[in-house]
């Protein structure tokens, strides 16, 4: 049985969650920075714009890893490793998507620009 400070306590919550979420939606839809990709290998990091073209050779740890830049995105075009997973991933364009040759220990993150939701819950 709810006592009259649980419904009280509830009611708080419900009007909290209510004006946080157009808050939480503004911040997130907010960027103003231009989108780059993160490339991490044994070798180092690289930040690559994605407004850029072009094409990157990173040293893995079992050979070279060709990351392209085309059109807004990134992707990996070769790679060393046996199964080629990262090759066939599709590219990456929106802020926290990643690409990952764990073979090679080089992975490929978009960062920066304008983030979207994944879900908006009413």
């Amino acid at each position: 049985m709810m006592t009259r400070a649980d419904k009280v306590l509830l009611a708080v919550l419900a009007c909290a969650a209510l004006l946080a979420s157009p808050v939480a939606a503004a911040h997130a839809t907010r960027g103003g920075q231009a989108a780059y990709a993160v490339v991490a290998g044994p070798a180092g990091t690289k930040h690559l714009p994605l407004a850029e073209d072009g094409s990157y050779v990173v040293q893995g740890l079992r050979g070279r890893v060709v990351v392209a830049v085309e059109h807004g995105s990134v992707r990996i075009t070769e790679s060393t490793c046996r199964d080629q997973v990262c090759v066939h991933t599709k590219a990456a364009s929106r802020p926290g998507e990643a690409i990952a040759c764990v073979p090679n220990g080089v992975s490929v993150t978009v960062e920066g620009g304008a983030r979207e939701l994944d879900a908006v819950v009413r």
